[in-house]
């Protein structure tokens, strides 16, 4: 039900399709490859992918704030639900949302990388393909609401996803590019997907902060912090983690915050490498454990607060 109802809220629509536009751009957006063929666009990608995230987990976990505050979780509650429950149904809500925009955005970063200029030459083509996919996408959502009044959102990021998949579909089907009397091939970058899931896991531990923080906090106050958190997790190595082993309060701080380099695995794909499949389960176990902590902070600040 909160995966239904949050897909009504525009935030999310615009937030997913922003990013993904933003993303299929960079191929054409940057004029410099410093060195290896695409890795500064399937970078930048990725880069965007997380930080586009951000924003999508924190407006999606805004439906804790708003039913407390509209008085919908005070009746759930008095149902003889319990807190707990209510509380975890919500993420898991929010988590399935979550999913879906890590799977748009695994796509798109893949169609990004494809499209890159290998030798000066881009695979242009597949703007056209993305084009015809996303105005049906966007078309079709539009006639669905003119003909039945359902949601134009929630169709539109359904039809967003689709549009994704299949110009991946379309796009694994291609074997060759033709431009200025030359042809290339460039095959899909499979090996990227481990990258995509590890920051899908990463949204996944920050979807879990920003329902914690939604018990609280206003979506753009939440957006703050967990930016804040980000950073604090990109410099804990530096300003905390030196410091450990002669200092207790740096060391348990420096277990405390999240360390987000655990799933940035980038450099690995270097050279056309990959990533070796116990660095992604580690990445994994370390967001379900990190998660489970925090949803059970989450859980005790939802059972405090009061419900109008």
């Amino acid at each position: 039900m909160t995966a239904v109802q949050e897909l009504r809220q525009p935030v999310l629509l615009l937030v997913t399709v922003s990013g993904s536009v933003t993303m299929l751009l960079l191929p054409v957006l940057i004029a410099h490859q410093f060195g290896e063929d695409g890795k500064l666009v399937r970078d930048s990608a990725l880069a965007l992918y997380l930080v586009f995230g951000l924003p999508f987990c924190v407006f999606a976990a805004d439906s804790l704030r708003r039913e407390r505050s509209d008085g919908t979780a005070s009746v759930t509650l008095s149902k003889a639900v319990r807190p707990e429950l209510f509380f975890l149904a919500k993420y898991a809500g929010i988590a399935l949302l979550t999913a879906g925009y890590a799977v748009v955005m695994t796509a798109t970063v893949l169609l990004a990388d494809r499209i890159a200029p290998r030798a000066h030459l881009a695979d242009l083509r597949l703007y056209y393909i993305l084009v015809a996919c996303m105005i049906p996408a966007l078309g079709g959502a539009g006639l669905w609401n003119l003909l039945t009044r359902r949601s134009f959102c929630a169709t539109a990021w359904m039809g967003w996803i689709l549009a994704m998949v299949l110009t991946l579909v379309i796009a694994s089907q291609i074997k060759g590019a033709a431009a200025s009397g030359l042809t290339f091939i460039r095959p899909l970058q499979w090996r990227i997907v481990p990258a995509g899931i590890m920051i899908g896991a990463a949204l996944l531990v920050f979807a879990a902060v920003a329902a914690a923080l939604s018990t609280h906090l206003k979506p753009v106050s939440a957006v703050v912090v967990c930016f804040l958190v980000l950073l604090g997790g990109l410099l804990s190595d530096y300003a905390l983690g030196r410091f450990a082993s002669t200092s207790r309060a740096a060391d348990i701080a420096y277990r405390i915050m999240p360390n987000w380099q655990h799933f940035w695995s980038a450099d690995w794909l270097t050279g056309g490498g990959v990533i070796p499949v116990g660095v992604l389960g580690n990445a994994l176990v370390y967001a379900a454990l990190y998660t489970t902590g925090v949803l059970a902070l989450g859980v005790a600040l939802w059972r405090h607060t009061e419900i109008y």
